[in-house]
């Protein structure tokens, strides 16, 4: 089974352990450092809600066993976890109900617009996380072509902090 992990900038990342619900990505990130550590273009199911609960409950692998407190987790740290395979396999939206459930502290980095329709939102308001929407400019929206556009994204986090949650806009 996968489970979260640490990413190779562990030491210099204040969300070192790494929680992805998909392989791939759809939004085409022409800049995207991702591509060099997974085939984007072959999107399929990752971590699930099985992996979720056990590191919930402690279970640890040799890469994160020496985190022994709930450390929030970075959901989406290379894969978003709201792109359009979610429609399908619905992942996420377990993995939300774990969260909401558990109250564990995540950030969910996203592009994906599937986190502001209203089944998830109500999921949104119930945990204990901060929502960051990767979004720079429109100029680079050409480098984003399965992406929301640079507005969209500014209407998806408008629609998300009416939840009360902290979004973040990440400019990286």
């Amino acid at each position: 089974m996968i489970m979260p992990s640490c990413g190779s900038q562990m030491i210099l990342c204040g969300l070192p352990v790494r929680f992805d619900t998909y392989s791939g990505c759809s939004h085409g990130c022409k800049y995207c450092f991702a591509q060099r550590k997974i085939d984007l273009q072959n999107i399929r199911p990752a971590e699930g809600p099985k992996a979720l609960r056990d590191f919930i409950a402690g279970k640890r692998t040799l890469e994160t066993r020496w985190c022994d407190w709930d450390i929030p987790l970075h959901w989406g740290g290379l894969s978003d976890p709201f792109q359009p395979a979610e429609k399908l396999h619905r992942l996420s939206y377990q993995c939300l109900e774990i969260f909401a459930e558990t109250q564990y502290p995540f950030v969910v980095s996203t592009k994906g617009a599937l986190i502001a329709t209203p089944e998830y939102l109500e999921l949104i308001a119930k945990c204990n996380c901060v929502v960051q929407i990767s979004a720079v400019c429109s100029q680079y929206d050409r480098l984003e072509p399965g992406a929301p556009s640079f507005v969209e994204r500014l209407k998806i986090a408008e629609t998300v902090a009416r939840t009360g949650k902290r979004v973040n806009i990440r400019l990286q």
